[in-house]
C-alpha cells in the first residue's frame, strides 16, 4: 500500500466523486479516475477512460502549459498522476501548487 496513491484516491473522490477504491495500489481504474477528472475540469461531457484528442486539444487550448506559480485542481491532478507512477513531487500533500518539485 502505497500512502501517496491512496491520499491521491482520496482526493479523486473528495473533489470529484469518482468513487474509486481507497486502497493505497495504483493501477487503471485510478490513472482512469485521473483522466475523467482533467475531463472535467476541461468541460468535455461524458468523460472516458482515454486521454484522447479531444482531451489533449482541449487541454491545450484552455491551459496551454503550466507554468511555475499556478495553482489550480489542474495541478492537482498532475500531481496524483506522478505519484501514481512513481514520481516525486518533493511534497508530501497534494498542493494544487505547480512549483519546482511538481
Amino acid at each position: 500500500m502505497d500512502e501517496k496513491v491512496l491520499m491521491s484516491q482520496q482526493w479523486i473522490n473528495e473533489n470529484y466523486d469518482q468513487g474509486v477504491e481507497e486502497n493505497g495500489r495504483t493501477g487503471w481504474p485510478t490513472i482512469n479516475a485521473l483522466i475523467r477528472c482533467l475531463q472535467i475540469e476541461l468541460g468535455i461531457s461524458p468523460q472516458v477512460d482515454n486521454f484522447g484528442a479531444e482531451t489533449s486539444r482541449r487541454f491545450t487550448d484552455q491551459i496551454g502549459s503550466v507554468k511555475l506559480g499556478d495553482n489550480s485542481n489542474v495541478v492537482g491532478i498532475i500531481q496524483c498522476a506522478m505519484w501514481c507512477k512513481g514520481y516525486s513531487t518533493t511534497s508530501d500533500s497534494i498542493t494544487t501548487f505547480f512549483g519546482p518539485g511538481t
